[in-house]
C-alpha cells in the first residue's frame, strides 16, 4: 500500500470526482503538516454491496447498486482515503450509500464521491474523521444524520440541486466555511447558507456569522455545531425554528443576547439545557412566549434580565379537550377548527370541543434556581399576574429596579466584568469584578452607580 504526506515547501492538490479541489501552498517560512492517507486504488471487491436498494431501504433514482460498508480486510486500515467505486461487482453503477455504511469510521479521512451516487443514506458517513465534505451535484438526497458528528470544517455541495436535505445532516460537525455551487435558491454569506424564498439561514458556521440580510434561523442550522462564547440573536432576525441552536453537552455556551423582537415561541429545544442566563437588552419591547425553557429542573438555568423598554408579557389561548391542557394553536395544528358560539370561542377536534380561554406564558416552571432582573420597580400593567409562575404552586423571584451597568467600550476607554456567569446587568447584593481601561489621553478617576 503506498503512502503519502505533505511536507513543508511543497504544493498539494486533492482533486475531489474530477470537479472540486482544495490547494495547500507552502513556502520556506511556513510549516505544513499533513496526516499521511491511502493512497490505494479501490476496487469492487474492497466494499460490501446490495444489488437490491430496496433490501436496505435506499432508494435510488436511476441505479440499484448500493455500497453497504467496507470489506473486512480494509475496516481497520489507518487513514483511510475513501475513494469510493462508480461501478459495482456486477459493473451497473453505483446509485447509493447505505444506511450506517462507514458509520464510526473515525480512520476514515478523506473521501471521494463518484458522480453515479445520487443518495448517501442515514449516518452513512457518521462520527467519521473528514476534515473536507465536498458532495457533487449528482446527490440529490442527503437522509437524515449523514455525516452527523465528523469533524469536517470545510463544507462544499449544491444545495439547489437536492431534493432531500436539512441542517441536521451536519448536526455536530465544526463547519467552518461553507461553498455552495451557483444557485437561484440559494446564497453564502459570512459562511452561512441562506434560502433566498424566504431569508432564512438554514446552515451556519461555528462562527457564528449571523447575516443582516437574514430574517429567521433554520431548524438546527447551528446544532452541536461547536459554537463558543455567548450567541447573540440580533435585532433583524424574527423567528428562530425548533434546535436552531441547540447544544446537549459540551458545549460552552452559557449566555443568550436576544436584541430582536421574536415572533416565534422559544422552547427548550432552541438553545439546549446548557443555558445559565437569557438577556433582552434594552430596545427589546417583547418577549417572545416561552414555556418550560429548561426542562427536567435543570439547576443551571439562574438569570433572566428584562429590560425597561419590555411592556407588554405574551397571553397564551389555551383549551381543555379530552383532558389535554394546550394552546388553541396546537390543536389546529392537529385539525381542530374554531367555532363561535353565544359569545364564546370554542375548538372542535375529532367530534369533541372545549372552550378556549387566555392564560399568561409561564416561561420560568421548573427552573429551580432562576431569578428575574429588571429596572421596573414593580410589575407593569402589561405584564399579567403569574407571569413568574414557577409550575408547582409558588413564583421565581424577581429582583426590581436594580441599577444596570453595561459592559462597553467608548472614546474614553472600555469597562469590562469579570465574572464566571458573564452579565450586563449588574444587580444589588452581587459582589462583581469590574475592570476600567482608560483610553489614551484620559485617565481613570473613580466608579460611578447611577440610579434612576
Amino acid at each position: 500500500m503506498k503512502r503519502v504526506c505533505l511536507v513543508a515547501g511543497i504544493a498539494a492538490v486533492i482533486v475531489v470526482a474530477g470537479l472540486l479541489g482544495f490547494v495547500n501552498k507552502g513556502n520556506e517560512n511556513m510549516s505544513i503538516h499533513a496526516v499521511a492517507v491511502d493512497n490505494v486504488a479501490y476496487l469492487p471487491e474492497h466494499f460490501t454491496w446490495n444489488t437490491d436498494a430496496m433490501n436496505v431501504h435506499i432508494w435510488p433514482y436511476s441505479a440499484n447498486t448500493v455500497i453497504t460498508g467496507l470489506a473486512p480486510s480494509h475496516l481497520n486500515l489507518p487513514n483511510l482515503h475513501l475513494d469510493l467505486p462508480s461501478e459495482g461487482p456486477t459493473g451497473l453503477p453505483v446509485g447509493a450509500v447505505a444506511n450506517n455504511a462507514f458509520s464510526m469510521r473515525a480512520n476514515v479521512v478523506m473521501l471521494t464521491i463518484p458522480h453515479t451516487i445520487e443518495t448517501l443514506g442515514n449516518n452513512s458517513f457518521r462520527n467519521n474523521g473528514l476534515t473536507d465534505i465536498i458532495i457533487p451535484s449528482t446527490v440529490r438526497r442527503l437522509v437524515s444524520s449523514t455525516f452527523q458528528n465528523t469533524t469536517a470544517v470545510n463544507l462544499s455541495f449544491d444545495p439547489g440541486s437536492m431534493d432531500m436535505w436539512n441542517a441536521s445532516v451536519f448536526s455536530g460537525t465544526p463547519l467552518e466555511t461553507i461553498t455552495i455551487v451557483p444557485s437561484e435558491h440559494y446564497r453564502v454569506e459570512n459562511n452561512s447558507l441562506l434560502r433566498n424564498s424566504d431569508n432564512f439561514l438554514v446552515l451556519g458556521s461555528r462562527n457564528l456569522h449571523i447575516p443582516s440580510s437574514a430574517v429567521g434561523v433554520g431548524m438546527s442550522a447551528f446544532s452541536s455545531r461547536g459554537l463558543s462564547g455567548e450567541i447573540v440573536i440580533p435585532s433583524n432576525i424574527r423567528f428562530i425554528e425548533d434546535s436552531a441552536f441547540f447544544v446537549l453537552s459540551g458545549g460552552p455556551v452559557t449566555t443568550i443576547r436576544i436584541q430582536s423582537n421574536l415572533e416565534t415561541p422559544i422552547t427548550s429545544g432552541t438553545f439546549g439545557p446548557l443555558i445559565r442566563e437569557i438577556i433582552f437588552e434594552e430596545g427589546v419591547t417583547s418577549i417572545p412566549t416561552m414555556q418550560n425553557l429548561v426542562q427536567n429542573s435543570q439547576t443551571r438555568f439562574q438569570r433572566v434580565v428584562i429590560p425597561s423598554t419590555v411592556t407588554t408579557m405574551p397571553i397564551l389561548r389555551m383549551a381543555i379537550i379530552f383532558g389535554m391542557h394546550m394552546t388553541v394553536e396546537s390543536w389546529m395544528d392537529m385539525g381542530g377548527t374554531i367555532i363561535y358560539e353565544n359569545g364564546y370561542e370554542y375548538v372542535d377536534i375529532w367530534g369533541e370541543r372545549g372552550r378556549a380561554f387566555e392564560q399568561p406564558s409561564t416561561p420560568f416552571e421548573h427552573n429551580p434556581n432562576l431569578t428575574i432582573y429588571t429596572p421596573h420597580a414593580s410589575r407593569p400593567e402589561g405584564w399579567p399576574e403569574g407571569f413568574n409562575s414557577d409550575g408547582s404552586g409558588g413564583y421565581v423571584p424577581v429582583v426590581w429596579g436594580y441599577p444596570f451597568i453595561t459592559s462597553s467600550t467608548t472614546g474614553q476607554g472600555t469597562i469590562s466584568v469579570a465574572d464566571d456567569l458573564p452579565m450586563y446587568a449588574i444587580t444589588l447584593g452581587d459582589t462583581r469584578t469590574l475592570t476600567a481601561i482608560p483610553a489614551d489621553g484620559w485617565q481613570f478617576v473613580e466608579w460611578q452607580i447611577n440610579q434612576d
